[in-house]
């Protein structure tokens, strides 16, 4: 009997063991399909933001294009583009002038530089002189830092000037002698 016994809990035991195997099996099965239709769920997730990307580059090109359109054209806008030395010449003269006016200034001499190059840059340079006051003279060099094309003082001599009559000029106590060459960057003349 004991025997008998022995047997029918050994294949109880087998069973139990073989259910629970099956069991875990399942289980297990289950987590993969859960975890499978996760990873599905995320590729599928991952391929609408792959073709929402890809609709995005597509337009880039033209959006790019028109970037770069614009800043060429700013880039360009810091440089004379006259076909000639002596209107490049002329440009800044010009310039020069205008922003003279608008600071209040009399220029008494002005003549064209010798163009030059540095850094790979070709320079159009004006040299000009005039009386001023200080606060003139720090407008019209601010304006000119600030023109386009660009525009730079390269050299800039400043002494005062006792007042009275200076030629033809009228020259008032605390005004100031200025002498100065400002540069341009040109384009470089082709040919």
């Amino acid at each position: 009997m004991n025997s008998t016994m022995t047997r029918v809990a050994s294949r109880i035991l087998a069973v139990s063991l073989l259910g629970l195997v099956v069991a875990s099996a399942a289980a297990l099965a289950l987590s993969y399909a859960d975890h499978i239709s996760d990873l599905r769920d995320q590729i599928s997730q991952q391929r609408r933001l792959k073709s929402g990307l890809m609709a995005h580059v597509a337009q880039q090109p033209e959006e790019l294009a028109v970037e770069s359109k614009a800043q060429l054209e700013s880039f360009a806008a810091m440089f004379l583009t006259a076909s000639s030395d002596s209107i490049q010449s002329a440009a800044v003269q010009t310039r020069l002038t205008g922003l003279a006016r608008k600071s209040a200034l009399k220029i008494r001499s002005l003549r064209n530089l010798a163009p030059k190059t540095q850094n790979a840059l070709r320079l159009v340079g004006v040299e000009l002189e005039f009386y001023a006051t200080p606060e003139n003279v720090q407008a019209y060099l601010y304006d000119i830092e600030q023109s386009k094309p660009a525009m730079v003082v390269q050299t800039l001599n400043v002494s005062p000037v006792p007042g009275g009559v200076i030629g033809s000029d009228q020259v008032k106590p605390g005004m100031l002698s200025v002498k100065l060459a400002v540069f341009c960057a040109a384009m470089q003349n082709k040919g």
